[in-house]
C-alpha cells in the first residue's frame, strides 16, 4: 500500500520535472525566434 503511494508521487514528480523541461526549452525557443524577429526587422529598417 505505502510502496504504491511512493509510486505514484514519483510518477507525478516526473511529470512535474517533464513539464517543467518544457517550459524552459519552449522558453528558449521563444527567445531565439524573438531574436531572429528583432534582427531581420533591424536589417529591414537600416
Amino acid at each position: 500500500m505505502y510502496d504504491g503511494y511512493l509510486d505514484d508521487d514519483l510518477s507525478v514528480w516526473r511529470e512535474v520535472n517533464r513539464y517543467h523541461r518544457l517550459v524552459e526549452q519552449n522558453a528558449v525557443l521563444r527567445l531565439k525566434v524573438q531574436a531572429e524577429i528583432y534582427y531581420v526587422v533591424s536589417i529591414l529598417l537600416s
